[in-house]
């Protein structure tokens, strides 16, 4: 009963009749796994969604600037629990100038550095926790923290629909046309299940 075929020579195997003892180990290849269909979701693990190391920064103009950016697939976070952490470090120029620092999570900004408004010389290191709290909602907690100054930590809920694909990234705005006020250095993003 595993196996069907109709008249005209279609061969069907039924739900779970492929079980661990009928695939061999060499069989199951990282060619296989790395298939786009095979997602850390799917596997119930948890990982590496993204990531850089190559310095992006801000150019001469006031203009907003993506820095980093990546893509949740749609239905990323499947479940209410579901998390995705992005973890990113960068520097700021040695200078008076205005430096804004911003977090988004689809088009909604979900933190910025109000606090510290005019970091100079400084490293600064960011970490956004986003949960779905349902299909259309989720929580976030960002801290924002530079040498030598308390961390800015913001907690926010968000409508965000989960069945879409989202992006989470980060810019930069210089207040004064200066290149490389702000530089990311790096940033990882992790599923977490």
């Amino acid at each position: 009963g595993d196996v069907t075929m109709t008249n005209a020579g279609v061969v069907t195997l039924a739900s779970n009749s492929v079980v661990t003892a009928d695939i061999t180990d060499a069989n199951v290849t990282t060619a296989k796994i790395a298939d786009a269909n095979v997602t850390l979701a799917k596997l119930g693990s948890t990982g590496k969604l993204a990531s850089a190391y190559a310095d992006a920064g801000t150019p001469a103009s006031t203009v907003e600037t993506t820095l980093f950016t990546t893509t949740l697939a749609a239905s990323q976070l499947a479940a209410d629990g579901e998390s995705v952490r992005m973890v990113a470090y960068g520097t700021t120029a040695a200078n008076t100038n205005n430096k804004t620092i911003k977090v988004y999570l689809g088009a909604s900004g979900i933190a910025q550095n109000s606090t510290t408004t005019a970091p100079n010389g400084k490293n600064f290191k960011i970490v956004a926790d986003v949960t779905r709290s349902g299909g259309t909602s989720s929580v976030e907690h960002v801290s924002i923290e530079f040498d030598g100054v308390a961390a800015e930590i913001d907690l926010s809920k968000a409508g965000t629909t989960w069945s879409n694909t989202n992006a989470l990234a980060i810019t930069g705005t210089n207040g004064t046309s200066s290149a490389n006020d702000i530089i990311i250095k790096q940033v990882i993003v992790e599923y977490i299940k």
